[in-house]
């Protein structure tokens, strides 16, 4: 089955550098200069998203110039005014406020003119003649994709409407963006330059297909069977139903699993005789999407008793679900028939359904302890591979339904976040959670920073494992989308990453950082806990702040399970007034803080 449900975002590492600020004659350094690229392929068509804040007020009348490095990118002669924003704010990662831009000279528009070329080119913004830019504020020029269309008052100079974008170089390396700014006069007042990187693709882009499998009973079963389990598993939440007539769509299908709704789904199915048997199963996902080809589960039942020459004709083949004729119990008596692999016999009566099994594979941290607690207990403990994978199976389970929980220890001793499964299990049936991926853990060296000071941050994963790695603020009503700084970074054979970061640029706040990590088979984790710092300011330690009880940056569920399992105790964490006792009002103070 080829649908895709999910697609894994790459990280293709086209992050912004700081430029190294060069100073031109008589003019000072633009400064937090950055140049975020949409996409870093060598040679493929890319968004610039350019930062960088004003010392020298840009008068009106002035101009702003964007240059790329000569000879080495493509400007073609389509981009035009639409590929082109300005927006200015009073802070880095504030709310920007777009400037009008035109292609023609005008009193309240900015003027904008693109010079085409096969090499480089440029792009320059004349300001119009009634608003300048203040010293001190944050200006922002995206090109391409990324610009908005809406607040362009004059009509493209291009034949086309389609957004245009800058080509990258050819070849991988470093290259500058030349940014410079001009009074009314011409006269350059600040120029600096942001250096980007060029990279080959980073293979961790993979496409995970939503899949059914499991699928039982198959092969042949015991002469006399009856009644079997239909059933099977899915790799997303799903409804899902079955015919026994191949090609039928999910709405046609009349005969729905008796228990569904999640990722195992079964139905008992009595009155079966000797013959063939294949059922079509089609599933419809949570977001409404019904699967648009078959799932076959096919099996037969044995007509043969095993007494010599004994054949059961009474049944007709089955079509599946219905009484077909059968042979009840068993003609000729059926006793001291055997089986086993290599024997032709079978029992009379088919053997009873054994207790589920449930099987956990995926990834932690390499040589690590990972733990499996069922239904809040521990259940059992294994040490991961040295790259990270482990399976942990669980044997002799009623049939029932449970919630298991996954989580592993670094080998500093840093645990993870817990990764919870809740699912129903059958007699008879084995269950297998694929990719369970565990959280990496994160650490922040020094939590207290001036400007400046270089930020450490590190912690463990799967081994040779992509770390993509936020940082952003810690604000009240959460922060937005160009607030988050993204960074990437790559595990050793260890596990561990470290990854190091100048806060030059980083205003005096509180921030919070977390990190997800993937590996080569393209499993994506869930963020770790998110780790607080403070640039600016004196990092004190709270515990549980907020009602986030696991760290994880968000008051959901799984904090409300933390609460209840500490219920009536003095945990710290748990104890969110400090009054000695788990208890209703700290319940009040979660629900204050919930985020869901």
């Amino acid at each position: 089955m080829n649908k895709i449900v999910k697609i894994v975002s790459v990280f293709l590492l086209g992050m912004f550098l700081f430029s190294n600020y060069y100073f031109v004659s008589d003019t000072n350094a633009l400064i937090k200069i950055s140049d975020t690229l949409g996409l870093s392929w060598p040679g493929t068509p890319s968004d610039h998203t350019i930062k960088f804040q004003v010392l020298e007020p840009i008068p009106a009348g002035g101009r702003i110039s964007v240059v790329p490095e000569d000879g080495y990118f493509l400007i073609d002669g389509e981009f035009d005014v639409y590929d082109v924003d300005l927006s200015v704010s009073n802070a880095l990662n504030g709310v920007y406020v777009d400037r009008e831009l035109s292609s023609t000279s005008s009193v309240t528009e900015d003027l904008v003119t693109v010079t085409a070329s096969t090499t480089s080119g440029s792009i320059d913004i004349e300001l119009s003649s009634l608003s300048g830019i203040n010293a001190g504020q944050f200006v922002k020029i995206e090109l391409g994709d990324v610009a908005e269309w809406g607040d362009k008052i004059v009509s493209s100079t291009s034949s086309s409407t389609l957004p245009h974008k800058i080509n990258n170089p050819s070849t991988t390396g470093a290259r500058a963006i030349n940014i410079s700014t001009y009074n009314d006069s011409g006269n350059i007042l600040e120029s600096s330059q942001a250096y980007i990187y060029i990279i080959e693709p980073v293979s961790m882009g993979i496409t995970i297909e939503k899949f059914r499998s499991n699928g039982t009973p198959s092969g042949i079963l015991g002469y006399g069977t009856t009644q079997i389990i239909l059933s099977l598993n899915t790799n997303y939440f799903a409804y899902c139903r079955w015919t026994n007539t191949a090609s039928t769509t999910y709405v046609a299908m009349t005969e729905n699993f008796s228990y569904t709704g999640g990722y195992y789904h079964s139905s008992i199915l009595s009155g079966l005789g000797a013959g063939d048997y294949n059922y079509y199963v089609r599933c419809r996902d949570d977001e409404g999407v019904d699967d648009t080809t078959d799932y076959l589960i096919n099996f037969s039942i044995s007509g043969y008793s095993g007494e010599d020459g004994d054949e059961d004709v009474e049944g007709e083949p089955g079509s599946g679900g219905g009484a077909g004729g059968g042979a009840g119990g068993g003609a000729g008596g059926g006793g001291g028939s055997t089986s086993g692999v290599n024997n032709d016999d079978y029992y009379p009566f088919p053997e009873l359904p054994g207790d589920p099994v449930v099987v956990f594979q995926g990834w932690a941290y390499p040589n690590s302890k990972v733990y499996l607690l069922k239904d809040g207990v521990e259940e059992d403990d294994v040490i991961a591979r040295s790259n990270g994978s482990f399976q942990i199976d669980v044997y002799d389970l009623p049939q029932g339904v449970y919630t298991f929980s996954v989580w592993a220890e670094d080998p500093n001793e840093r645990k993870s976040l817990t990764q919870s499964f809740t699912f129903y299990i059958d007699e008879g049936t084995k269950t297998e959670l694929q990719n369970v991926y565990i959280p990496p853990t994160i650490e922040i060296t020094n939590q207290s920073l001036d400007a400046g000071d270089v930020l450490e941050i590190q912690g463990y994963s799967s081994a040779d494992s992509v770390m993509d790695l936020w940082l952003y603020p810690d604000v009240v009503g959460g922060v937005l989308p160009d607030q988050i700084m993204k960074y990437a970074a790559t595990s050793s054979e260890s596990g561990k990453w470290l990854y190091t970061i100048n806060t030059d640029c980083f205003e005096n706040n509180n921030y919070l950082a977390k990190v997800s990590g993937s590996v080569v088979a393209g499993n994506v984790s869930d963020f770790s806990k998110a780790e607080k710092f403070v640039v600016g300011g004196v990092f004190e330690e709270q515990v549980c702040a907020g009602a986030d009880l696991n760290g994880d940056g968000k008051v959901n569920i799984t904090d409300f399970s933390i609460l209840l399992y500490w219920w009536d105790t003095d945990n710290e964490c748990a104890d969110q007034n400090n009054d000695g006792n788990v208890d209703l009002i700290d319940f009040s103070i979660m629900l204050y803080n919930w985020t869901g």
